[in-house]
């Protein structure tokens, strides 16, 4: 085996381990986001705006 190829079998398991834990906190971020952003909207826009909301988003996500 050359150098190149034993360092590739080392460095990328280490890459992928990086870019798992990256994402994990790129996601954990924006869902702490998009829950405090939408709960502080939806307040305001009481129990029928909710609904509407709701209502609104699951039907652009099942189709």
């Amino acid at each position: 085996m050359s150098r190149c190829t034993s360092l590739s079998f080392v460095i990328k398991p280490i890459l992928l381990i990086h870019c798992l834990r990256l994402r994990i906190a790129i996601a954990g971020t924006l869902g702490t986001g998009l829950f405090l952003g939408s709960g502080k909207a939806l307040s305001g826009a009481g129990p029928l705006g909710a609904l509407l909301a709701y209502t609104l988003i699951a039907t652009v996500a099942y189709s």
